[in-house]
């Protein structure tokens, strides 16, 4: 075989592995992509042990967490201040409502005789309740 001959094996064996190559290359990417875009589905579950809800600035608006008695929601307005909240207790749930300077205004709650509605003024003096004081217990 003359050196010619060689050099003209050796180029047809170099551009078959060339092809061999790109092949596996595409191969490679080809599973990569499938995999991937199999893996951007939906979860059943999202756990965390607090979960916030932020506004443009990354103040956070809302947060979703746990309490000693349970699950805890708060809502906040622009200025990170709370208005408002649901609590999980030992008796059942409680909804408070806060004003923008986070002093109470109303509460709503469940207690082991029932459930109760109370209001508050500005000076947070209580001025309404559901039932009345002497009710509560009887």
């Amino acid at each position: 075989m003359t050196a010619q001959a060689e050099i003209d094996v050796l180029k047809a064996q170099v551009r078959s592995l060339k092809y061999m190559f790109y092949a596996m290359a595409c191969l490679i990417v080809t599973a990569i992509a499938v995999a991937a875009t199999s893996m951007q589905g939906v979860p059943d579950v999202i756990q965390a042990k607090k979960f916030e809800v932020v506004n443009e600035e990354s103040k956070a608006v809302g947060r979703f967490s746990s309490g000693t008695s349970g699950g805890l929601l708060n809502i906040f307005n622009n200025n990170g201040e709370s208005v408002a909240g649901l609590a999980s207790g030992t008796d059942g749930g409680g909804l408070v409502i806060f004003s923008n300077n986070e002093r109470i205004i109303a509460g709503l709650a469940a207690h082991e005789d029932g459930g109760g509605l109370v209001i508050y003024n500005n000076q947070m003096k209580e001025i309404f309740r559901i039932p009345e004081k002497e009710a509560v217990g009887k």
